[in-house]
Order: structure tokens, then sequence, then C-alpha cells
């Protein structure tokens, strides 16, 4: 069994097998991602069979479980590169993260994907006091990566090689981030929204897939059900609104609002719940944060927040927001509670889908 070390919205990260010599062997022949690495020559296949596998294998063991992982899309299972996550030598609390990717899957967003996920996973996962990424000063794409995942600009240095390599001569750079600037970072990224769109369909089907999420939101994940449900939605032809939650413009989760009336089978088991709710012109909202590095970082208290408030403008009718949650969804009524609503009921709602079963809270927030 390949083990997966970690997901995003778009890539696996899983141990590289013996099987992966042509991939290596295909990523490794590419002149210009080995262009930073040995100045852009091939690495023979007899290496990486006898050399760069077994030690890429070995290092699973030695360093407890972290190396390099094999990049696969999730939505077409194709392999993408490499990540790395590796203990610094003689530190058991300092990691350094790197990507060697495919240079089809260059200009997409996967590098800084894989690092953020790869840092946040660092620093709540493994006790990271710091992380860093290294590079040649003259790589400007590889340092873009490293300041979009949140590292920062420590050093220039230089290094002494046998066989230098063209720009070597303007040193080699160290970005980092140590706790306390990743705890501050969680507290200053901007929220804000967009509306969905389509090539945001393979995005939302892998944060669906996702345990954490599916649990909340048990909706088919398939992209034909996904277009069935939210293609009216991206049409502007449904009831109901969906944005893209987005942390510093990288998409993060959903949230959707509609008003209630448009649905009134909805609409009964609402008022059935709480009476006092008839004859008020209410909406609703549903959400999801999609992305583990986002989770447990206040960003759904923040986009609830925002996002009722910017709904009380545009919607000027709406005289209260109502959302239901499953009880055992702490995190959600928490987040609810943190960003204004109150909790109005609790019992077993009369509805059959499955997200509404089991024991649940209607909360309320007035304009």
């Amino acid at each position: 069994m390949v083990l997966v070390f970690l997901e995003t919205s778009r890539l696996l990260l899983r141990q590289f097998t013996l099987a992966d010599v042509d991939n290596l062997f295909e990523l490794h022949s590419d002149p210009d991602v080995m262009r930073f690495l040995n100045g852009g020559k091939p690495t023979p296949r007899d290496e990486i069979e006898a050399e760069v596998l077994p030690r890429l294998l070995g290092d699973y063991v030695c360093h407890g479980g972290l190396g390099v992982w094999a990049a696969i899309e999730r939505s077409t299972g194709g392999f993408l590169g490499g990540f790395a996550l590796e203990p610094a030598e003689g530190t058991r609390r300092h990691f350094e993260v790197g990507w060697r990717l495919r240079k089809s899957a260059w200009g997409k967003g996967y590098g800084t994907e894989g690092a953020r996920a790869l840092i946040h996973k660092a620093f709540t996962d493994l006790g990271a006091q710091r992380v860093f990424a290294e590079t040649m000063a003259v790589n400007t794409a590889s340092r873009r990566v490293m300041e979009k995942s949140g590292l920062v600009f420590v050093r220039r240095f230089h290094l002494t090689w046998d066989d230098p390599i063209d720009g070597t001569e303007h040193g080699e750079v160290e970005y980092a981030l140590d706790r306390a600037g990743w705890e501050a970072s969680r507290t200053k990224a901007t929220v804000s929204f967009r509306a969905l769109r389509r090539s945001d369909l393979v995005a939302l089907s892998g944060w669906l897939a996702d345990p954490e999420v599916h649990r909340w939101w048990p909706d088919p994940n398939g992209l034909e059900d996904l277009e069935s449900k939210y293609g009216s939605c991206i049409d502007g032809t449904s009831a109901t609104e969906v944005s893209v939650i987005e942390v510093d413009a990288e998409a993060a989760g959903i949230i959707q609002r509609y008003r209630t009336a448009d649905y009134p089978d909805w609409s009964e088991v609402i008022e059935r719940a709480a009476p006092s709710l008839v004859g008020v012109t209410s909406a609703g909202i549903d959400y999801l944060i999609g992305r583990g590095e986002f989770r447990n970082r206040g960003i759904g208290t923040r986009a609830i927040a925002a996002f009722t408030k910017q709904l009380f403008v545009e919607w000027s009718d709406v005289e209260a927001v109502v959302v239901t949650v499953q009880q055992d969804n702490r995190p959600s009524w928490r987040a609810l509670e943190r960003s204004g609503y109150e909790r109005i009921w609790a019992g077993s709602l009369a509805s059959d889908h499955p997200s509404d079963a089991g024991p649940a809270y209607v909360l309320l927030r007035r304009r």
C-alpha cells in the first residue's frame, strides 16, 4: 500500500515507489527542470534506478517518514513531479521544503499550493519552529513560489562548488518562516469572495472528497455531479449564488447564499423548527473551508462575518440570516457564534437530506 502524505485541492503527495523509475527519469531528463540543479544535464536511467530512487526510499526510514513525495494531479492521476519536507541536519524542529515539477506543470500554481500545504503541516503536525527553502539567487521562478508560500527572504550566501554552473557567481538565497511569523500570518490573511467558475469545479471535487469536509457536506464529488448541481449557479440561473472564498487570492473554500422563500420546502423545515421565523424575510448561507491549511485559523469566522455583512448590504429586504448546522460540527457553529450568530433552537430537523441528519442547531443573525 502506497502511503499518502497529504492532499490539497489539486494535489496528492504520496511516497515514491520502485514503479516510479519512468516518472523520475522523464523529470530528470528535462534540461529546463535541471537547469538550476546541475546546469541542465539529464540524469541517466541507470543512475535513477541505482542511486536516486533507492536514496528517496531510504530517506523515509532515516527521517521518520519524511522525505520527498511524488506529486500527483488529483483530477487526472498524472505525475507532476515531487515535493520535499525534510528535517534540517542537526535539528529536529527545523525543516527544509522544496519542489521539482515537470515543465507542463509550471505556471499553474502547483508549486505554491504544495509548498503552502507542507509548511502548514510542518507547523501544525510536526511541531516545527522554523521552515526554510534555498535556491540559486538567479532562480526567480522558485523564489517567487517561496514568497507566495509565505516564506521571507533571509540571506544571500555563497558556496564553493567543484563544478559550478552558470549563475553560481550570484550565490544562493534562503527564505524562511519561524513559528512566531507563521502564527502572525494566520491573522493577517486577506479574505475575499468571487463568483464560482467552472474552472473551480476540479478544486471543489477535491474538497468534497476530503473526509473532514465530506462528513458535513456529503454531496457526490464527481465532475458531472458538480456540473449538475452548480452549473446553473455559475450561469446565474439558480436562486442560489455561490462564491469562492479566497485567502490572499488563493481559493480556500466556497460560501453560498439564497433567499429562504425561494425554497418553500426548506422554508417550512426552518419555520417548523423555529416558529418565530414565520413571516420574517430571511436568507440562508452554507459554507465550507476546503483546504486544510486554511482551517483552524479563524478564516471561517472572518468569511462568515464578511459574507453576512455583504448579504445585508446587497439584499436590503432581508431581515435575518438563518443557518442550520449539526451539533457535532462544533467548529462550524462556533465560527457562526464568533461572527455574531446566536443559537435559537436545538433538535432534529424534519429533513431527509444527509447533511441534516442527527441533532442540529438553528442559528440566527438579525440585521
